[in-house]
């Protein structure tokens, strides 16, 4: 939405979860497509869209973030949506990630109460962007352990 040759106009998340919604329902009404086993993967500021948009719908099994920006717990104070959670969801962040910060992301998971919910996984000397090939590996190997353990809701 507004970005590069995307039609539409950046809102700020709004706008965008509600294209995230429209995307999970085209999704489900295609033929082939288990709806009950369509999962929401994002990154970066679409990591926050991507949640926002599964605490929404309610009916998506597993939500994957991919770099969820939390520079400080500042930053977060907006995001309440991490206490609305009730889905396993998977948080994926590199050691070196300058706008995912672990220890930040870490304690806002616990103190939103859903620590059983969420699994964060640490991609050791990956940065933001999994500029390495060793650290993109390990972290799609993590994301498709993650989805093929999905349950059907």
């Amino acid at each position: 939405r507004g970005v590069g040759r995307s039609a539409g106009t950046f809102t700020g998340g709004t706008g965008e979860v509600d294209d995230c919604l429209g995307a999970i329902d085209f999704l489900r009404q295609q033929a082939g497509v288990a709806p009950a086993r369509v999962v929401v993967v994002g990154y970066s500021f679409g990591a926050v869209v991507g949640l926002h948009a599964c605490v929404r719908d309610g009916n998506v099994p597993r939500c994957i973030c991919i770099g969820f920006p939390t520079r400080s717990q500042a930053e977060l104070a907006p995001t309440a949506v991490l206490g609305q959670i009730t889905f396993p969801t998977l948080f994926v962040a590199g050691t070196e990630d300058i706008v995912c910060r672990l220890g930040v992301l870490d304690d806002a998971i616990r103190a939103a109460g859903v620590g059983k919910l969420c699994q964060l996984e640490a991609i050791e000397g990956g940065d933001h962007l999994f500029s390495g090939l060793t650290q993109r590996s390990i972290a799609v190997k993590r994301i498709i352990s993650f989805v093929s353990a999905a349950p059907t809701r």
